[in-house]
């Protein structure tokens, strides 16, 4: 592949990338709010291309700074997918570097995807597992001292402190990131506990069911009935539009968050996402 080229993405490659998303044979995309096209817009968009026409793509952009997931990567063909991946992954692993990002992350979606993330040096870190609720919301009751109102647009710079105090750095989301994920649920909530807002969740709903998407509580106030209460309204909610099923993921070293499901009746339903790390210090 010696006519291939190298280089960042731009605003203006939209149709073409969007083109190669279309048409390509091998195609990984992060479980993201944020449109793959909308990626962009950010540093780290890396295009392979021969014969100016982008035959691959890799995308890693920083959130926040320190960290990165890798979001997307397409190739127009599994010919050569490796070495198409080598050389997209060696200019964001420098470019990366160069910006003082620490780690990057990503999950495998896939079971082509993988070896790719093996070869680069990827460790298997963690694994994103899936659970799922089948049954009458009607039965479940929560404490109703604690107040569940509709998310509001003023509430995001807190429900974006509740989100970094409740979770470890890879999983946190930034402001930019909730205000999307709230703009497309179906269903989003705080919890006002003693006059303060302490909790949040975001789920959608498709054909296929409803999905508790994002669930977060202060440490300082977890073990008190909030995620309860927040999961039994969003149950009784999308039960209410005719759901009776509901999906959620968490990660396997997430213990508390497994026993709240379990609790509620949420079963494993077997499905895992391997994830994957690369420190680059």
């Amino acid at each position: 592949m010696s006519s291939l080229s190298i280089r960042s993405a731009e605003p203006s490659d939209r149709d073409l990338v969007s083109a190669l998303l279309t048409n390509a044979q091998l195609k990984h995309i992060h479980l993201d709010w944020v449109p793959a096209l909308d990626l962009l817009e950010t540093q780290l968009f890396m295009l392979a291309l021969q014969n100016d026409l982008p035959v691959a793509c890799l995308a890693a952009p920083p959130e926040p700074i320190t960290l990165a997931w890798i979001r997307v990567f397409a190739a127009a063909q599994e010919k050569n997918v490796a070495s198409l991946w080598d050389a997209l992954w060696s200019a964001i692993h420098k470019n990366s570097q160069a910006m003082g990002i620490e780690i990057i992350y990503s999950l495998s979606l896939q079971a082509w995807y993988e070896p790719l993330l093996n070869r680069s040096g990827f460790v298997r870190s963690n694994e994103v597992i899936f659970y799922e609720w089948i049954g009458s919301a009607g039965v479940l009751e929560r404490d109703r001292t604690i107040n569940i109102r509709r998310m509001r647009q003023s509430d995001l710079a807190t429900v974006e402190e509740i989100d970094h105090d409740a979770f470890a750095p890879a999983w946190r989301n930034s402001r930019e990131t909730l205000a999307a994920a709230s703009n497309l649920s179906t269903y989003s909530t705080v919890a006002e506990y003693e006059q303060e807002l302490v909790g949040y969740q975001i789920s959608t709903a498709s054909a296929l069911g409803a999905h508790l998407a994002r669930l977060a509580v202060r440490k300082a106030y977890q073990r008190r009935g909030i995620g309860r209460a927040l999961v039994v309204d969003m149950l009784k909610h999308v039960a209410r539009r005719g759901f009776d099923r509901v999906t959620v993921n968490t990660q396997t070293d997430n213990l508390g968050s497994q026993q709240l499901y379990s609790a509620l009746g949420f079963q494993p339903t077997g499905q895992r996402y391997p994830m994957y790390a690369q420190s680059l210090r």
